[in-house]
């Protein structure tokens, strides 16, 4: 029995070890591959792909900014905003001329509800451009009203992903959005009033703030259950490095050895009752999911502090709100930086990508870039292999519930990096 204990022991602690080399060898990594350059010249924007693709618009204005968001974000004035939507028809326009199109529309921020009817008049214009099939637009709880919510559905928004984090009064103090969106409580009555309204209503959830306790997850995992909801968002807590100095000053530091058993709980508590339609998102419909990256392979990012993803390279609009509207009104290309990546990092972003959504089909691989993909994914598929992470179907590669854990931390790490990006283009393009 002493033996056995021993063994476990040690099996243990190779796991933990194993885990922390994983985070501190794909955060290195991440870091790497998401660099980019100023003064960036794309490859020609005038030869669109065949297949429609997936359009981002960024709208980065908030009533109030939170603490601990590392998205690109202003506060709210509504004369600039009036016109920064301006300035978005002209971008928008500039895509169709170009010939691009695109039969899925994301709308992010910031708070994209922050003047509803605006929002809605921009819906319908895209839908004049392009038959697009999935609209799916972010939101915060106090908006989940009438005032808010009648324009995004006559202007048919499909999916609304409502900007949660927690149901817990303490925590949403010390968050301080407690003030801003309402209790607990009063945020699941708003949800439960909206409840049919959109085709798909997703909740935002975070988990591992450095204050948060075991007790506060299970109690929202207890209120999720009791929604009985579309669809459930559940991200680790993932700050950008200047955000994350802000987060440690204002609530201590971020715990990654409590976060695999925050997510083992969330995985276990839902489920039971949900389909994992990535390693974070559990969903009863299907459909669209905040990962647009895992169902499209190339998008396109209009407004200011957006980003894209195209022929193998990433772009990344200016950040200033002045600039941006400068360059779209003069004629101009927003874009502010960029990289163009190898065909080997393209396999591997596909790799990763396939891998969050559970699953990687290796044929996909094959189709697009030749037999010889796997080769760039030896250490990868190694890894994997060895570390208990994944199973053979054929030719689909699945996750196990470790692969799952696994993939939360590549994915930690490499939005932690997308954040940095942001960090860099905001110093360098700053109002």
């Amino acid at each position: 029995m002493a033996i056995c204990q021993i063994f476990l022991k040690y099996a243990m602690m190779n796991i933990m070890i194993f885990e922390y080399a994983l985070t501190y060898v794909s955060r290195q990594y991440m870091n790497r591959y998401l660099q980019v350059e100023n003064n960036f010249s794309p490859t020609d924007y005038a030869t669109p792909p065949e297949r429609p693709l997936m359009l981002y618009i960024h709208i980065p204005f908030c009533e109030e900014i939170c603490p601990y968001c590392s998205f690109y974000k202003v506060t709210f004035q509504k004369s600039l905003a009036e016109k920064y939507y301006d300035s978005l028809y002209k971008e928008i326009i500039q895509w169709s001329e170009r010939g691009y199109s695109f039969d899925s529309v994301y709308i992010g921020g910031g708070t994209p509800t922050v003047l509803p009817e605006k929002l809605a008049e921009l819906v319908k214009f895209i839908k004049t451009l392009w038959p697009v099939k999935d609209i799916s637009v972010e939101t915060n709880p106090n908006h989940l009203i009438p005032r808010y919510m009648d324009p995004l559905k006559e202007a048919g928004i499909n999916r609304l992903s409502v900007g949660v984090q927690t149901f817990d009064d303490d925590l949403l103090k010390k968050l301080k959005r407690y003030h801003k969106y309402g209790s607990g409580e009063e945020i699941v009555e708003k949800l439960k009033a909206l409840q049919g309204t959109f085709d798909t209503l997703n909740i935002d959830m975070m988990f591992n703030f450095p204050d948060q306790t075991e007790a506060m997850l299970e109690k929202d995992l207890s209120v999720l259950q009791a929604l009985n909801g579309d669809q459930v968002t559940y991200y680790p807590l993932m700050p950008s490095s200047s955000v994350k100095a802000e987060i440690r000053s204002l609530y201590g530091d971020v715990d990654y050895r409590k976060e695999k058993r925050f997510y083992k709980k969330i995985a276990q508590s839902l489920t039971g009752s949900y389909d994992r339609a990535s390693a974070w998102c559990f969903s009863r419909k299907g459909g669209m999911i905040d990962e647009y990256i895992v169902d499209y392979n190339e998008y396109v990012g209009c407004g200011a502090g957006s980003f894209s993803y195209l022929n193998g390279e990433i772009r990344a609009n200016v950040f200033s709100i002045k600039n941006y509207v400068d360059r779209v009104d003069s004629g101009k290309s927003p874009l502010a930086a960029g990289r163009i990546y190898s065909q080997a990092d393209q396999i591997r972003y596909d790799f990763l990508m396939g891998f969050f959504s559970g699953a990687l089909d290796m044929e996909i691989l094959k189709d697009r870039y030749g037999r010889n993909s796997r080769i760039y994914l030896a250490l990868q598929f190694l890894f994997m292999h060895v570390s208990g992470g994944v199973k053979k179907e054929g030719n689909l590669y699945r996750l196990t519930d470790r692969g799952m854990y696994y993939l939360v931390i590549l994915m930690r790490e490499f939005f932690t990096g997308v954040n940095n990006v942001r960090q860099h283009c905001n110093i360098i393009d700053s109002d």
